[in-house]
């Protein structure tokens, strides 16, 4: 429940902010602000350069799609209804769920189906009747 709740009110925010300013000033603020609050805890780590070595192409390929795809969810989030887009943005879960029991063999796998099929109904639900 705390998690609906914090992707609902990011996503309310992130509707009310782009009245203000335009979706890409919104996503590079954001991807400001996560590099500011996130380097911290990365470099006390340590292990910043043996992940680079390992996993620079995941690394690349993650920090050109992931900002990617908020904008385009910004850019949709300006033509369509909050209601509409904001479940639509957590299929992913579905999808991670789904790969997460079938290709890693994850265990309690019919606790995260059910979440995940309620998830994709609530998705459906919107895309036939939401206004």
């Amino acid at each position: 429940m705390a998690v609906g709740l914090a992707i609902t009110s990011y996503t309310v925010l992130d509707k009310v902010t782009l009245r203000y300013i335009p979706a890409v000033a919104l996503n590079d603020a954001s991807n400001l602000a996560n590099l500011l609050a996130l380097s911290w805890g990365a470099a006390r780590s340590g292990v910043i350069r043996t992940e680079w070595i390992r996993h620079w192409r995941t690394i690349i390929m993650g920090g050109i799609l992931s900002p990617g795809g908020y904008l385009l969810f910004l850019l949709a989030l300006r033509l369509a209804p909050v209601a509409q887009l904001a479940p639509m943005r957590e299929i992913g879960t579905v999808f991670g769920t789904v790969l997460g029991i079938g290709v890693l063999k994850e265990r309690q796998g019919s606790r995260r189906l059910a979440a995940a099929g309620l998830i994709a109904a609530g998705v459906m639900t919107l895309g036939m009747w939401g206004r």
